[in-house]
């Protein structure tokens, strides 16, 4: 819960200038930004809990919790906690910073590192990935 407000602010935030980049990232079956609610309860079940904030309300699974945008009934984001989700580049929670910086080619300053080209955002505890985010879209 720690990260949902910067969580919150990088996926909704409409105050910033920027361009809107869209992604199609499926997360075991379902697509953000396209499935809705109905098609996560199909395939996951129904959720532990839920919680509504303005812009979005959350639905908590055991290993993951997904945003769906109130405004688009779409899923927004899948915050993901499980240990044996591998992401799309090939990224899965406990790795450490150090190897995402050698695999990037970057140095990463701070707790959080976005790779915009696949919409992903990789949280940082302890010098390892403690969540993975998967968005439907970043302002960039």
């Amino acid at each position: 819960m720690k990260y949902l407000a910067v969580v919150s602010f990088l996926l909704f935030s409409s105050t910033v200038i920027a361009d809107t980049v869209t992604y199609n990232t499926v997360f075991e079956g379902v697509q953000i930004g396209a499935s809705t609610l109905e098609d996560v309860v199909e395939r996951f079940g129904k959720p532990s809990s839920n919680e509504k904030f303005d812009t979005h309300e959350m639905y908590y699974y055991t290993k993951f919790e997904i945003s769906i945008r109130h405004s688009t009934g779409k899923i927004n984001s899948i915050l993901v906690i499980d240990p044996d989700y591998v992401d799309p580049n090939k990224i899965s929670i406990g790795k450490s910073i150090r190897d995402i910086e050698s695999q990037f080619n970057i140095t990463i300053v701070g707790n959080y590192f976005v790779d915009s080209s696949k919409g992903i955002i990789y949280w940082f505890l302890d010098g390892h990935v403690s969540y993975i985010v998967l968005a439907a879209g970043l302002d960039l």
